[in-house]
């Protein structure tokens, strides 16, 4: 099959929280007009013709020019489609619960996606023999052997380097540190396709950045090695045991201004290892309790969570557990620790919706596609969804639309649409004005929304793109929003010089 995956045209897509109530009222084979989506006077980002002043988008200019709202009188006339959610947990890449595994030994990762019904995986990679030497070549080569056969087994992995696994463990000096760091970047790198997020570990027992043995709990030393392990993963975040340990290095919270950008301080988030363990989840939000909660919930949605429950509390229970795994942004839970806290919450009801909900879980509401459609047509795309998890992904992503049929394929990026700011309890839009080229064989064409991994390694594989949580719309990776009839006597006007697939705005 050709595919062609076109270059992003002029201006841009955007997200808004429109509310298309006609749609959600209609039934598949009826048809509406969605008022255009008003631009002027919503949260920034702006599409062209529109700057943002004082955070919300105005006209450019004294008479605006043509507006984006306005709808096109060529464009191929549309039928809205509604969709119906699945009501049971799916499967989606970087989120949910996690088993753990040995990357140094495994030698067949399949369990963790078929057997156990996860994506995720979690090593905690114990350094302890080389304290005081280079990582040997045999212990990279098994490390990367292991990250193979997760990439193999269509899983991510959660990562932790730790000089031990004891509460009077050991761990390095600095120096050593920063060179096991510095071995393992190739390593890193490599594989940052398949590693979702890296807790920053290595300094005092168990790698949580307490009672180090070295003197490395200073916010320098700390700096030092997070910022190290950020160098080495590029686009990845690294997470942190205690909020306050963030707060140290980097000061306030994130906030949306700061959010998803490439600093140091927007990468790095957050691991709590007794998730309802206590009244401060056993030394997570120590010291001072209400402010560390706060400054945790304050950056929770732009910045990765995740973490385990250690111990059964008077806070086990799914009123506090649902509460605060929204309130606190929640990607990802140990599925292995502690069975006992895992036990009393499928009691009480409540493990089918955490496995749902933990990280992201797109539903679609509605969409708007012709049915027919001239080659070289234009139409109106509108895709109306919501987040209905706990957290936005993780790493970045964008929304590609895809239209294939016999034999082709043509892909183009939605401009504007970075997954992480998909954030849950709103409702999310997709508008977009898509052009056809005028090659396009007559025939029918599915018309889908794909999400894949920006790693070209994984890119073209179904098991790391991200499925919306609706009924016979997944397909091979794609979201599937209905089919249309390329057809040369359609309605509507056709530009003969497109050569691609493009967003006209």
């Amino acid at each position: 099959m050709a595919i062609e995956r076109a270059s992003r045209s002029r201006a841009s897509s955007f997200v808004s929280d429109l509310r298309v109530a006609c749609l959600l009222a209609l039934g598949t084979t009826a048809s509406c007009t969605f008022d255009a989506p008003r631009i002027e006077g919503r949260s920034c980002p702006c599409p062209s013709g529109y700057e943002c002043i004082a955070d919300v988008c105005a006209r450019t200019g004294a008479d605006g020019g043509q507006s984006d709202d306005a709808g096109v009188t060529g464009d191929a006339p549309a039928r809205a489609r509604s969709f119906t959610e699945i009501t049971t947990p799916i499967l989606n890449p970087e989120r949910g619960f996690f088993v753990g595994a040995d990357l140094t030994t495994l030698t067949n990762a399949d369990f963790l996606a078929v057997e156990r019904g996860v994506t995720l995986t979690y090593d905690l990679v114990l350094l302890e023999p080389y304290r005081e030497t280079d990582l040997p070549t045999t212990f990279l080569d098994a490390l990367e052997r292991g990250l193979g056969e997760v990439r193999e087994s269509g899983a991510s992995v959660v990562l932790r380097f730790a000089y031990n696994e004891s509460d009077a463990g050991a761990d390095a000096t600095l120096s050593r540190i920063l060179s096991h760091i510095e071995q393992l970047r190739g390593v890193l790198s490599r594989n940052a396709d398949v590693i979702a997020t890296i807790e920053a570990g290595f300094i005092g027992v168990y790698g949580e950045w307490r009672e180090s043995s070295n003197g490395n709990e200073g916010p320098p030393q700390q700096r030092a090695v997070v910022e190290a392990l950020l160098d080495a993963l590029e686009e990845r975040t690294a997470l942190v045991r205690r909020p306050e340990l963030k707060s140290d290095m980097y000061g306030d919270p994130i906030a949306v201004g700061a959010a998803w950008s490439d600093t140091y301080a927007a990468r790095v988030g957050h691991h709590n290892e007794c998730f309802l363990g206590s009244e401060d989840d056993l030394g997570t939000f120590a010291g001072a309790v209400d402010r560390w909660r706060d400054y945790m919930e304050s950056e929770s949605p732009f910045v990765p969570v995740g973490g385990s429950m250690c111990l059964l509390s008077a806070r086990t229970n799914c009123t506090t557990a649902l509460s605060e795994l929204g309130l606190f942004h929640y990607t990802f839970l140990s599925d292995d620790y502690n069975t006992a806290v895992l036990d009393a919450l499928e009691a009480e009801g409540c493990m089918g919706e955490i496995q749902s909900r933990l990280g992201y879980r797109f539903v679609l509401d509605a969409a708007e596609i012709p049915d027919a459609i001239r080659p070289g047509g234009s139409f109106r795309l509108r895709a109306q969804f919501q987040n209905r998890g706990f957290a936005a992904p993780i790493n970045r992503r964008e929304v590609w639309l895809v239209i294939d049929g016999p034999g082709v394929r043509h892909e183009v990026e939605l401009p504007g649409t970075d997954v992480r700011r998909f954030v849950p309890g709103q409702t999310h839009m997709l508008d977009a004005r898509i052009g056809l080229p005028a090659s396009i064989a007559p025939g029918t064409y599915r018309v889908a929304l794909w999400v894949p991994s920006r790693s070209e390694t994984v890119r073209d594989r179904a098991e790391y793109a991200i499925r919306f949580a609706n009924e016979e719309t997944w397909d091979l990776g794609l979201n599937v929003l209905g089919e249309i009839e390329v057809q040369e006597n359609a309605e509507g006007e056709s530009d003969p010089a497109a050569t691609e697939l493009r967003v006209l705005f």
